[in-house]
């Protein structure tokens, strides 16, 4: 057979390499060593095939071949380093790439393969630097860019992970590995709503991406989304049903929805309780002349959602009603607490005075506390036992007073 021939059969052989058929091109290389049994680059083209279909061994010894014929043959070592691993024997391909980058130093591919070997090996530092000496040669290597990012991200380097995965994603925008892997970053640094961005961008890309699901769903649940969170874990484990660490942080959710349930129906039965034997929180009593600092305690204590009797927010419920018979049960059975406010006017006042003695009344019924003095001065009340705890407007302020009463509320 003469040459025209034989460059024939191994130019057919090319030909469905590059197409993707490659047990076509195996056959038509096979025809091609038939003739020439010492050609490199035949032996080499069917080793690339049989990587692709996933034939490991096969593809060693084909390179093996190559390399016997052409020991300096630098992409048959880098392509055995390849196939060795894939095949998990991470020590054997870097020796390889190692042969390959002493005849081509500049060969970013194998540097780059290489820093992918011994990031499997948990070697990042070493990892990194073959990266960098990549990046040296061709710096928009994209693979170089992410798979950098990953290392330094194992390394909990996360905001410098984060650049590199930004470079690789200006090079690829629509990647969704790095996409997802700076999501991680994110999450790490505990910026759950922008990872749950990149999660997103990611599953944009590639909707059953499971660890993107998985990263969302967890990133969900830290942020107290708990139904949100359940559905993208429960996403995931359709894809990977014994992904136990997603089933345990299912199992904690579902355990904290349930305390949250619980948190809740008590608040609420507590919450009716006292909305059922008090209309009122607090009931205010106080002279006209403190009405300038009374009204400000009152609008901060109703912006907080507490009930409050404060005459001027019931001025048509108190039209023509009979006084003296209303304010027996509001400073009395009707409120939880009654707000003294004490000063010079107070205590000089008959109708302070008569909501006061509604006020001991009560107290004497209640046997617990039940009138909370504010003492605007140092005027004596008569009536207020002199051991009796109260609070002072001039050192607590109207913050101070509208604190305390929300906390009194909650013991």
């Amino acid at each position: 057979m003469d040459s025209g021939e034989y460059y024939s059969l191994k130019n057919k052989g090319i030909n469905f390499f590059k197409r993707g058929l490659y047990k076509e091109a195996i056959e038509w290389f096979d025809r091609t060593l038939k003739i020439k049994p010492d050609d490199c680059s035949s032996l080499r083209n069917k080793g690339i095939s049989l990587v692709w279909l996933g034939r490991y061994k096969e593809a060693i010894e084909c390179y093996d071949r190559a390399l016997k014929i052409m020991p300096d043959d630098y992409d048959s070592l880098r392509c055995k380093g390849i196939a060795l691993f894939y095949l998990i024997r991470y020590e054997e391909a870097i020796k390889c790439y190692d042969r390959a980058l002493k005849i081509k130093p500049d060969d970013y591919d194998s540097l780059r393969n290489k820093g992918v070997s011994l990031f499997q090996l948990k070697r990042y530092k070493e990892a990194i630097e073959c990266y960098d000496r990549a990046l040296k040669f061709k710096p928009d290597d994209y693979d170089s860019l992410r798979e950098k990012g990953v290392a330094l991200s194992c390394m909990e380097m996360y905001k410098e992970s984060i650049k590199f995965f930004d470079r690789a994603l200006k090079i690829k925008p629509d990647d969704y590995i790095s996409l997802r892997r700076k999501g991680a970053s994110l999450h790490w640094l505990k910026r759950y709503k922008e990872a749950i961005e990149y999660y997103d961008k990611a599953l944009k890309i590639k909707p059953d991406d499971y660890d993107s699901l998985k990263g969302k769903g967890i990133a969900l649940g830290f942020l107290g989304m708990y139904k949100e969170a359940i559905e993208f874990l429960d996403q995931g484990l359709k894809i990977k049903p014994d992904d136990y660490q997603s089933l345990e942080f299912r199992d904690n959710i579902l355990e904290k929805m349930k305390d949250s349930r619980d948190i809740k129906t008590k608040k609420e039965n507590e919450d009716k309780t006292k909305q059922d034997v008090f209309k009122y929180d607090i009931a205010l009593s106080f002279a006209g002349e403190n009405r300038e600092i009374v009204e400000q305690i009152a609008e901060k204590l109703a912006e907080n959602n507490i009930q409050i009797f404060y005459d001027e927010y019931e001025k048509a419920k108190l039209w023509g009603k009979r006084l003296s018979t209303h304010f027996q049960k509001t400073y009395g059975e009707n409120t939880c607490f009654v707000l003294v406010f004490v000063s010079k006017e107070y205590s000089l006042k008959d109708w302070t005075n008569f909501e006061f003695s509604i006020a001991r009344g009560e107290a004497k019924v209640r046997g617990t506390e039940f009138i909370l003095p504010v003492r605007l001065d140092n005027t004596p009340l008569f009536g207020l036992p002199d051991d009796m705890a109260y609070l002072d407007f001039n050192t607590e302020g109207i913050e101070g007073i509208v604190s305390a009463v929300i906390a009194k509320l909650k013991d």
